[in-house]
């Protein structure tokens, strides 16, 4: 799908790090530079943040908006670590 309509900003809610793992695996998704992330569990927030900060894939991100999904210390470590963001 990304591949026939390239996206640069991207909204999903109620996502699952399965899910948003095979997004992070898409070479489309380098052209993603907005992404947002609603109610995604608590249970899940750090997962979702360690998968984005390891996605080369997402390197071009400027903005990163997680809102309701449980993000704790370490999720957040992870994003402010990455070499790709």
């Amino acid at each position: 799908l990304m591949a026939r309509a390239p996206l640069n900003s991207l909204t999903l809610t109620y996502v699952t790090p399965e899910a948003l793992q095979r997004i992070a695996n898409c070479f489309e998704a380098q052209n993603i530079t907005q992404l947002t992330l609603e109610d995604c569990g608590e249970e899940n927030g750090n997962k979702l943040a360690r998968i984005i900060a390891r996605s080369p894939n997402f390197a071009n991100l400027t903005s990163l908006t997680l809102k309701k999904c449980g993000v704790g210390d370490k999720g957040a470590e992870a994003i402010a670590e990455s070499e790709h963001l």
